[in-house]
C-alpha cells in the first residue's frame, strides 16, 4: 500500500471517529430533547464531555496526521515532477509511435481501397448471380404457371367432354320429347276437328229448335186469339142469360099479379125453362171448354218457357263450347309456337355442340403445343441451372480469394489496434497518475475543511450542553404553573399553588384534559372546562398555553425558534390525524403538552379526582 493510500485511510478513520463523536453528542442532545430522566441526561452529558475530550485528542492526532500528510504531499509533488519528466519521454516515444501508426494506416487505407475494388467486383458478380437466380426463379415460376395452366386445360377438356356427353344425352331427350309433342299436336288437331263437327251439328239442331219455337209461338198466338174470341162469346152468352133471367123475373111478377097471364105463361113456361136449362148447359159446356182451353194455354206457355230455358241453356252451352274451341285453338297455336321454338333451340344446341367439338379439338391441339413448349422450357431451365452452377463455382473461388485478402487486412488491423491500445494504455496510465495526484490534493483540502468544521461543531455542542445544563439546573430550582384569568380554585400537587378549575362547573363534566410534562416529570391532568390561558414558568423558561373545552395551543414561549408555536392547535377532532398527534413539544424549554380524553387517561391507569 502506498504512503498516500495509508494516510488517506488514516484520515478517513479519523473523520469516522469525529463523526462518531459528533453522533454521540447529537444523541445526547436528542435524548435531552426527548425528555429522558435528568439523571440519564447528566450521565450522557458526562459521557459527551468525555467524548469531547477524546475528540479533541483525536483532533490533535488528526493535526499530526495532517502535518505528516503535508510531508507526504511534498514527497508526492517531487514524485510528480519526476513522473512528468518520464511522461515527456513517453510522449516523445508516443509521437514516434503515432508516426509509425500513420504510415501503417496509409498502407492499410491502400489495402482497403484494393479490397473495396475487389468487393465491388464481387458485388457485381453477386448481382449478376442474383439476377440469374431471379431469372431462373422467374422461369421456374413461369414453368409452374404453365404446368398449372396445362393441368387446368386438361381439367377443362375433361369437363368439356363430360358436358358434351351430357348435352348429347339432353339433345336425345329433347328429340324424344319433340316427337311426343308432335304426336300430341296431331291428336289435339283431330280432337279439334271432331269438336268443330259437333259444334256444327249443335248449331243445326239449335236452328231447328228456334224454328219449332217460332211455330209454337205462332200457334200460341193463334190459340190466344181463339181464346179471346171464346171469351167474347161467353161474355155475350152471359149477357143473354142475364137478360133472360131478368125477363123471367118480370114474367114471374106478371104471373103473380095476373092469374090469367099465368095460365098462359104456364103453357109456355116449360119451353122457356127447357130453353133456360139448355142455355145453362151450353154455358157450363162453354165454361168447361174455356177451362180446358185455359189449361192448354197454360201448358203451352209452360212448355214455351221450358223451351226458352232449354234454348238459353243450349245457347250458353254453345258459347262455352265456342270458348273451349277458341282456348283449344289458342293452346294449339301456342303448342305449335313452342314446338317451333323447341326445334330452333334444338338446332342451336346442335350448332353449339358442333362448335364445342371444334373447340375441344382446338384445345387438344393447344394442349399438345403447350406440352411441347413445356418440354423445351424444361430443357432451357436445365441449361440455365448448369450455367448458374458454373457461375457459383467461379463466385466461390473469388470469395475465397477475397477472404484471404480480408484475413490479411484483419491481421494488419489487429496489429494496428494493438499498437493503438498500447498507446491508449500509456496515455490512460499517465492521466491516472495525474488524476491520483489531483485527487490526493483535493482530498487533503477536504480533510482540512472537515477538521475545521468538526472543531466548530464541537465548540457549538459544548456551548449547547452548557446551556442545557444551565436550564436543567434552573428548572430544578423553581417551577410555577398558573391560570391567568381571575377565577381560581384547586391545587396541582408538586407545583406551586395555582387555580386549576372553574368555580362554576364540576370537573367531572370535563371531556378533555391537559397533561403537562416538564423535563421528565408529568403532572396531574387539568380538566378543560372553559376558555382561558395558563402560564408555565420553570427557571428562565416561560410558556403561555391557550385552552378551550376541546383544544390546547402554545401561543407564546421563551424558546428561540418558536417551533412549539408553529405546531398549531390540537383539538379532539384533529389529534388523531395531525402530524404531531395529540402532542405539542417545546424542545428548548423541555416542555410537552398533551390533549387527552377521559377514556384515554383511564386506559393509562391515571386516576381522575
Amino acid at each position: 500500500m502506498s504512503p498516500i493510500a495509508a494516510r488517506k485511510k488514516t484520515i478517513i478513520w479519523m473523520i469516522a471517529a469525529i463523526v462518531l463523536a459528533v453522533s454521540s453528542i447529537a444523541l445526547g442532545a436528542g435524548l435531552i430533547v426527548s425528555h429522558n430522566s435528568l439523571t440519564d441526561t447528566r450521565n450522557q452529558l458526562t459521557d459527551t464531555q468525555s467524548a469531547l475530550s477524546s475528540t479533541q485528542s483525536t483532533l490533535a492526532d488528526t493535526e499530526n496526521s495532517l502535518s505528516a500528510a503535508k510531508d507526504t504531499l511534498a514527497s508526492t509533488e517531487a514524485t510528480l515532477a519526476e513522473t512528468q519528466g518520464t511522461l515527456a519521454d513517453r510522449e516523445t516515444e508516443l509521437s514516434a509511435t503515432k508516426d509509425t501508426l500513420a504510415s501503417t494506416e496509409a498502407t492499410l487505407a491502400e489495402t482497403q481501397g484494393t479490397l473495396a475494388d475487389r468487393e465491388t467486383e464481387l458485388s457485381a458478380t453477386k448481382d449478376t448471380l442474383a439476377s440469374t437466380e431471379a431469372t431462373l426463379a422467374e422461369t421456374q415460376g413461369t414453368l409452374a404457371v404453365r404446368e398449372t395452366e396445362l393441368s387446368a386445360a386438361k381439367d377443362t377438356l375433361a369437363s368439356t367432354e363430360a358436358t358434351l356427353a351430357e348435352t348429347q344425352g339432353t339433345l336425345a331427350d329433347r328429340e324424344t320429347e319433340l316427337s311426343a309433342t308432335k304426336d300430341t299436336l296431331a291428336s289435339t288437331e283431330a280432337t279439334l276437328a271432331e269438336t268443330q263437327g259437333t259444334l256444327a251439328d249443335r248449331e243445326t239442331e239449335l236452328s231447328a229448335t228456334k224454328d219449332t219455337l217460332a211455330s209454337t209461338e205462332a200457334t200460341l198466338a193463334e190459340t190466344q186469339t181463339a181464346l179471346n174470341s171464346r171469351d167474347t162469346t161467353l161474355a155475350s152468352t152471359k149477357d143473354t142469360l142475364m137478360i133472360t133471367q131478368t125477363k123471367l123475373a118480370a114474367v114471374k111478377d106478371t104471373l103473380s099479379t095476373t092469374q090469367n097471364e099465368l095460365d098462359t105463361l104456364k103453357a109456355s113456361l116449360p119451353a122457356k125453362e127447357y130453353e133456360l136449362e139448355n142455355t145453362k148447359e151450353a154455358l157450363a159446356t162453354t165454361e168447361a171448354e174455356l177451362a180446358v182451353t185455359q189449361n192448354t194455354l197454360t201448358a203451352a206457355q209452360t212448355e214455351l218457357s221450358d223451351t226458352k230455358t232449354s234454348l238459353s241453356a243450349t245457347e250458353t252451352e254453345l258459347t262455352t263450347t265456342k270458348d273451349t274451341l277458341a282456348a283449344a285453338t289458342t293452346e294449339l297455336s301456342d303448342t305449335k309456337t313452342a314446338l317451333t321454338a323447341t326445334e330452333a333451340e334444338l338446332t342451336t344446341t346442335k350448332d353449339s355442340l358442333t362448335a364445342k367439338e371444334a373447340e375441344l379439338a382446338a384445345t387438344k391441339d393447344t394442349l399438345t403445343s403447350k406440352e411441347a413448349e413445356f418440354t423445351a422450357t424444361k430443357d432451357s431451365l436445365t441449361a440455365k441451372e448448369a450455367e448458374l452452377a458454373a457461375t457459383k463455382d467461379s463466385l466461390t473461388a473469388k470469395e475465397a480469394e477475397l477472404t484471404t485478402t480480408k484475413d490479411s487486412l484483419t491481421a494488419k488491423e489487429a496489429e494496428l489496434t494493438a499498437t493503438k491500445d498500447s498507446l491508449t494504455a500509456k496515455e490512460s496510465e499517465l492521466a491516472a497518475t495525474k488524476d491520483t495526484l489531483t485527487a490526493a490534493t483535493t482530498e487533503l483540502e477536504a480533510t482540512k475543511a472537515t477538521l475545521a468544521a468538526t472543531e466548530a461543531e464541537l465548540t457549538t455542542t459544548q456551548e449547547t450542553l452548557a446551556d442545557a445544563q444551565a436550564i436543567l439546573a434552573a428548572s430544578n430550582e423553581s417551577l410555577s404553573f398558573a391560570k391567568l384569568n381571575p377565577a381560581t380554585r384547586g391545587t396541582d400537587p408538586g407545583i406551586a399553588p395555582s387555580p386549576m378549575a372553574s368555580a362554576v362547573r364540576d370537573p367531572s363534566e370535563a371531556v378533555a384534559f391537559l397533561l403537562v410534562t416538564v423535563g421528565t416529570k408529568t403532572y396531574e391532568p387539568i380538566p378543560l372546562l372553559e376558555d382561558g390561558y395558563y402560564r408555565l414558568i420553570h427557571g428562565v423558561c416561560v410558556n403561555i398555553i391557550h385552552v378551550t373545552e376541546t383544544s390546547i395551543e402554545m401561543t407564546d414561549a421563551s424558546c428561540a425558534d418558536h417551533d412549539c408555536i408553529a405546531q398549531g392547535i390540537v383539538t379532539l377532532e384533529n389529534k388523531d390525524t395531525r402530524e404531531g398527534g395529540s402532542y405539542i413539544i417545546c424542545q428548548q424549554n423541555f416542555v410537552t403538552l398533551r390533549l387527552c380524553t377521559r377514556a384515554e387517561l383511564e386506559a393509562e391507569g391515571i386516576v381522575l379526582q
